[in-house]
């Protein structure tokens, strides 16, 4: 069953500049779709009020909330 997870691009302040949605399985599939498009800017990927992770725009590893 897919779930609708939200993307927030930011901007260098780490502001919210554009949202989108992401349809993806579970986690780890919504990071790499996200990962998988171009990104000139950092993006949040949320699940509800859950935050899944932060992609950096560098192509860096994702970073996960503890």
């Amino acid at each position: 069953m897919l779930q609708d997870y939200r993307v927030y691009r930011l901007n260098r302040e780490g502001h919210i500049v554009r949202g989108e949605y992401v349809a993806a399985a579970d986690d780890e599939r919504a990071i790499q779709l996200v990962r998988d498009q171009a990104h000139d800017t950092d993006c949040e990927i949320w699940l509800g009020s859950r935050k899944v992770a932060v992609i950096p725009a560098d192509g860096s590893e994702p970073k996960r909330p503890r």
